[in-house]
This record gives C-alpha cells, structure tokens and sequence, in this order.
C-alpha cells in the first residue's frame, strides 16, 4: 500500500470492486491468449502482453509510484501472461 500511496481505511473488508475489474481483466486476457493459441500467433499475444506491460509501467510513472510497486503490478501481469500461454500449450 505505501508503494502506490493508498491508506488503509480500517474496515477490513475486501474492495470487491477492483475485485471484480481484476476478474474481468483476467478473463478477457484468458481469452485473448486462447484466440491467439488457436491460430498459432505467439508473438501476437507477445506483443499484446508488451503492450499492455509498458502502459501499466507508464501509468505507474506517471502516478509517482514506488520502483517496486511498478515492478510488482507489471510482474503480476507478465506471470499471468506466461502461465496462460503453458496452460493452453498443455490443454
């Protein structure tokens, strides 16, 4: 939290709607990665993953977040990137 400058607000809770646009996000890449498995375009989905990593880097630079906080986020995307792609070369 200190590295993207948000505060605790004390309730405990979860933040389900950041929940629920993370869970979207996640399928809609899910699927993105399966389209392009299916017609055999690894480097479209690459570059689609590229892209998508250098605009959350960017967006993280422009808010003035930590190293790690930027680094974090785009990792986090990467990973489900790359572990999408072994799942559908597996499936």
């Amino acid at each position: 939290m200190e590295g993207v400058g948000a505060k605790p607000d004390g309730s405990g809770k979860m933040p389900m709607p950041p929940l629920v646009v993370q869970l979207v996000g996640t399928f809609l890449l899910a699927w993105i990665v399966g389209i392009t498995a299916a017609h055999n375009a690894l480097l479209t989905i690459i570059l689609i993953a590229a892209t998508i990593i250098i605009l959350v880097v960017a967006n993280g630079m422009f808010r003035m977040k930590s190293r790690y906080a930027i680094t974090t986020e785009a990792g986090f995307i990467a990973a489900m990137v790359v572990l999408m792609i072994i799942v559908q070369g597996i499936f």
